[in-house]
């Protein structure tokens, strides 16, 4: 038996996800059940089966096994003792009950074919993400995402990353590579991306927001080449994205043990 709890925003959730599968076939003997303890709690809650056409083992009679684990490791945790069933990160002993933790490493992607594994359920979009939607189709859409908010708040862990200067770098070598490129904005401060890009070709999409958070996620997904921030938001746009984009990212995520999630094909720019 192996438990796997879900958390964090839907980009942790998506990574979560690959590593329960990849979990389901390496132990195909065994149970393997999912469990999200903290839904609705952070971010927008619970959000994979939402939007994801994905299953999940979670029937009625794992749930207080899973509470059981679930507690007696924070239990002995914070009284001091080892967790002996537990594995929090990559380098510790990966054949045990419970797993926590978000399991960002690009082995387990690999194992997989992500576009069988993941598709998006069907939803309906707004006119607005329409209209977006067939302007992106239409024109040599390039997504640029710029995360603020919640990373200016941890800056030993996010700064110095995603900055001006690597918007630069990376605009520049988009325009090396794609002919007219419009630039797709999605942001959480549209103000300062606006001032960012005023020498460009934008469009702003500012029409999601909140619950709404992941039609931002979609939209990028469908464009036809990606400026990615250190986000696992765009990040996972970028997985999704069927289009064979030309993908620009930062070379590393975080400044604190930065994971081994950026593909090959990806061009990286280095500050």
């Amino acid at each position: 038996m192996k438990i796997i709890e879900i958390s964090g925003g839907l980009g942790n959730q998506l990574f979560i996800y690959i590593y329960y599968l990849y979990m389901k076939k390496k132990y195909n003997r065994e149970w393997i059940f999912t469990f999200f303890p903290r839904r609705h709690v952070r971010h927008n809650g619970f959000e994979l089966t939402k939007w994801f056409d994905v299953q999940l083992y979670e029937p009625e009679w794992s749930k207080l096994v899973c509470f059981l684990f679930y507690w007696i490791s924070r239990i002995l945790r914070l009284i001091g003792l080892p967790v002996w069933f537990m594995r929090k990160n990559l380098t510790e002993k990966e054949n045990v009950i419970f797993h926590e933790g978000y399991w960002q490493d690009k082995k387990y992607l690999n194992t997989l074919d992500v576009h069988s594994e993941l598709k998006f359920k069907a939803f309906a979009l707004s006119r607005m993400c329409q209209q977006f939607l067939q302007e992106i189709q239409t024109m040599n859409s390039v997504a640029i995402h710029i995360r603020r908010g919640d990373f200016l708040k941890c800056p030993n862990l996010y700064g110095e990353i995603c900055t001006p200067v690597y918007y630069t770098k990376a605009l520049s070598k988009i325009k090396e590579k794609v002919k007219n490129p419009i630039f797709f904005v999605f942001s959480d401060d549209l103000d300062f991306a606006k001032s960012l890009l005023k020498k460009e070709s934008i469009v702003v999409v500012d029409c999601n927001r909140g619950e709404n958070s992941f039609f931002d996620m979609y939209l990028m997904s469908q464009c036809k080449n990606m400026i990615l921030a250190n986000s696992t938001f765009s990040y996972w746009a970028a997985i999704l994205n069927k289009n064979h984009p030309i993908v620009v990212c930062p070379d590393h995520w975080t400044n604190i043990d930065s994971p081994d999630i950026i593909m090959n094909e990806w061009i990286t720019i280095k500050q």
